[in-house]
């Protein structure tokens, strides 16, 4: 794959709302060839990319629209998670 393609990648699962992938867990994704150190680097510029715009949506709305969060957004917005389960929460109480 291209550099290209590991950044489309890793935005992708992003924007998913799923957690990174480690350099040696995408290397035993890959049957019989290595991943290269550029490859990873592109694809956690297109992770770092995705998780900015996944994390800069309203948390609160995801929630409640039953949205994925996998804690991506943790570091970055300490609060994301508090109005992601308001808005869980909500839904299941049926406000």
């Amino acid at each position: 794959m291209l550099d290209s393609d590991w950044t489309t990648f890793g935005y992708e699962r992003a924007m998913k709302g799923q957690i990174a992938q480690s350099e040696s867990r995408l290397d035993k994704l890959l049957d019989d060839q290595n991943l290269k150190s550029s490859n990873y680097q592109a694809y956690l510029t297109g992770y770092k990319k995705g998780q900015n715009e996944y994390c800069s949506q309203n948390a609160y709305i995801l929630g409640v629209t039953g949205g994925p969060y996998n804690g991506i957004c943790d570091l970055i917005d300490w609060t994301f998670r508090e109005d992601y389960n308001s808005g869980r929460f909500s839904t299941a109480n049926g406000m």
